[in-house]
């Protein structure tokens, strides 16, 4: 009798459990999956302000000073082209560029590891953050944090980027590439959507510099 009384507690009591972690499941799951969703919509705003400076700078100095829709040449402009270095000014606004691609990288994607570098970005990034003790080189943070910059965090495609170009003024468009078919894609998954309560929408865009969404207050 007493041995039987002790195997029914027992299921009891790992009915309970499983019971309090389903619980605690159906509360901490979602909660990570509006997190994430959160996330991604900074990462894809804070993305589509840089490609639109990364153009502008673009435009300065670009011999034919003609819009490029394609964000991944206007990098690798960026980073190589010896233009840069004629001109003082926008030599240092292109720096400023990398200081705040590189520190929002950094806080956002990983750790660094362990190696040092000297330079002007990284001596600037050093100066305002605590959370760099032993960065990589300069170099490689440029790469590594603008290898992503273009592509929408949520399904990995490339921001649209549209000009309207006149006589008297350039005016830049950068827009967020999630249409109806991935929003609904997206929405559909059942862990995501039934499980975790999420909702994913477009992320925006950017017309002569103001953004279809409020700014956050900091």
């Amino acid at each position: 009798m007493i041995h039987q009384k002790r195997k029914g507690s027992l299921i009891y009591e790992i009915l309970i459990v499983i019971l309090l972690s389903l619980l605690v499941g159906t509360i901490l799951y979602p909660k990570s999956v509006w997190e994430t969703v959160e996330q991604e919509t900074d990462l894809c705003r804070e993305n589509m302000k840089k490609v639109q400076n990364a153009e502008i700078l673009y435009l300065q100095l670009h011999v034919s000073q003609k819009f490029d829709s394609s964000i991944v040449n206007v990098i690798e402009y960026l980073k190589n082209d010896s233009a840069w270095v004629a001109d003082t000014t926008m030599y240092a606004l292109r720096d400023s560029f990398f200081v705040s691609t590189i520190k929002d990288y950094l806080t956002t994607y990983e750790e660094v590891t362990d190696s040092t570098a000297a330079d002007s970005a990284l001596k600037l990034i050093l100066s305002r953050s605590d959370t760099l003790s032993n960065p990589e080189t300069v170099d490689a943070l440029i790469e590594k944090s603008l290898e992503l910059l273009h592509l929408c965090p949520s399904i990995g495609k490339p921001y649209h980027i549209g000009s309207v170009d006149t006589s008297i003024i350039k005016v830049l468009k950068v827009y967020c590439p999630l249409d109806s078919t991935n929003i609904d894609s997206l929405n559909e998954r059942f862990t995501f959507s039934f499980l975790g309560g999420g909702k994913i929408g477009n992320h925006g865009y950017i017309d002569n510099g103001e953004t279809s969404w409020k700014e956050k207050k900091k």
